[in-house]
């Protein structure tokens, strides 16, 4: 009893410690209840035990503390991504330090991490992603920039492009070489959106009032450019955001039915540090979808239904049609091939009479003259052939960028798979492609909500692409090049 009551006063003075938050609570996984499991991350370097942690739960006023916390952490590390902001300024000096300070940090990162460069400039958005050592290399160049007026405004833009992938934010750093900042009133509405997405903002620069605020009230850290070890700290803290969380486990004191609906609170009490709250709801509806997320559930079931699917196909046409094996020629419709892009493609053109269950080539405008007969034997385009071809951003959100066309296909759109991102609003995901077939590149409309132009045309059908044709997707002109 008295070791109950020794638990619960050191839980309440760890509650009291309003100080910087040293962990965050990434995952509270309750689908095996009473088993519980918490995932913390470190958000700087500090060592997690038995001996400083303290963990209680809370249900309908009854406060309980498990008796066999285990706490243990994984070898290895994770992928992460890096995102660097970075502020330009009229010293030759000063950017090649920048610039070099760019390339080491990409020196930190493997294949599985993602590294993006953003360059603070107010009359554009320049943001350049999946950045290596090698390209940063061979292309990185800092403008030079005399003054600033917005620097929280292009910082709150790139937060925009940042998206939560998993359960790991981005490690964001701005590098802000201005003693002071002219926008500084926009600091908490900045502040305030980085906590709301989770992502804190790490500031390394001089130790000016507002550069510890916007590092103070988004959760991030702040890194004096005075200090001499300030990047050596900003390195060894970019190493230990790769390694893997603590992991809390326990099994709960809480005697709950299993058609009981119960909000469960948990405290987590870091001695000297912190105190992190967070609850778990159980009802019938969330066990029983906890149970299907199980792999132990999951995992049987999902086979099961495969196979039944499987026996379903193969059983559905012989009871139809009981002498399929000896009378394929006596229902021919069975052999036709439907193909989805193919449907997708009479949604976009329509449908031409003759062409049904033929393949999508046939959909290539007949000036082009590309037809595939049953034995898919292909007759020549017309038009131009190119060895190679680059697209190049005439106008839009970053022109003068370049993209080399690699392989038979090439997706544009906004989405970060596709292969020519384009950070354009009026742009969907996936919103055209270009094939490469026989040494010709076609243009097509992936169904697209604002349509693609060629050459000031909206595009009704696919076109064979000729050197110096205008590509215009959403706002933006792409200028295609073939040689």
């Amino acid at each position: 009893m008295n070791r109950k009551l020794l638990y619960l006063l050191l839980l309440f003075l760890a509650s009291t410690i309003s100080s910087k938050p040293v962990f965050f609570l990434e995952n509270l996984n309750s689908s095996r209840f009473p088993n519980i499991e918490i995932e913390l991350r470190e958000n700087f370097n500090h060592p997690l035990s038995s001996s400083n942690l303290v963990l209680a739960e809370d249900m309908d006023g009854i406060r309980t503390i498990p008796a066999d916390l285990e706490i243990r952490r994984e070898k290895g590390i994770e992928p992460i991504q890096l995102v660097v902001s970075v502020q330009p300024t009229d010293s030759k000096a000063i950017n090649q330090w920048t610039t070099d300070l760019v390339i080491s940090l990409s020196t930190l990162l493997n294949e599985n991490d993602r590294y993006s460069v953003h360059i603070q400039e107010e009359r554009r958005f320049l943001y350049q992603i999946h950045q290596t050592t090698k390209s940063l290399q061979s292309g990185f160049i800092l403008p030079s920039v005399d003054s600033y007026s917005n620097t929280l405004e292009t910082i709150s833009i790139l937060l925009d492009k940042l998206s939560v992938t998993g359960k790991k934010s981005p490690f964001l750093v701005a590098v802000i070489h201005s003693k002071s900042i002219p926008d500084k009133i926009k600091i908490v509405e900045l502040t305030k959106k980085a906590r709301q997405m989770g992502i804190p903002i790490h500031i390394l620069g001089f130790p000016s009032e507002e550069n510890r605020k916007i590092a103070e009230y988004s959760d991030g850290k702040f890194y004096s450019l005075k200090e001499k070890d300030s990047t050596q700290k900003l390195f060894s803290d970019i190493k230990q955001y790769k390694m893997p969380p603590y992991k809390i486990r326990y099994t709960s004191k809480n005697k709950v039915g299993f058609f009981d609906e119960k909000i469960i609170s948990v405290d987590l009490g870091i001695m000297n540090l912190q105190n992190i709250n967070s609850e778990y709801e159980l009802s019938w509806s969330s066990r029983i979808e906890n149970s299907i997320r199980d792999p132990y559930v999951f995992l049987p079931v999902s086979i099961f239904i495969f196979m039944l699917c499987i026996s379903a196909l193969y059983l559905l046409p012989r009871l139809r049609y009981p002498k399929f094996s000896k009378n394929k020629e006596k229902y021919p419709e069975l052999n036709t091939k439907v193909f989805d892009e193919t449907k997708a493609y009479e949604q976009m053109y329509g449908r031409k009479e003759g062409w049904e269950g033929e393949a999508i080539s046939q959909y290539i405008d007949e000036e082009n003259n590309l037809t595939t007969n049953e034995n898919q034997i292909r007759l020549p385009i017309v038009g131009e052939k190119y060895q190679k071809a680059v697209l190049i951003q005439k106008s839009g959100p970053n022109p003068g960028k370049q993209y080399t066309i690699f392989g038979s296909e090439t997706i544009l759109g906004k989405s970060e798979t596709a292969d020519f991102v384009i950070w354009d609003s009026f742009v969907s995901n996936t919103h055209a492609k270009i094939i490469n077939l026989q040494d010709h590149f076609i243009l097509y409309d992936l169904l697209s909500d604002s349509g693609v132009f060629l050459n000031g045309k909206k595009l009704l059908r696919p076109k064979v692409l000729y050197d110096f044709d205008e590509i215009k997707v959403g706002k933006t002109l792409l200028i295609f090049r073939g040689k």
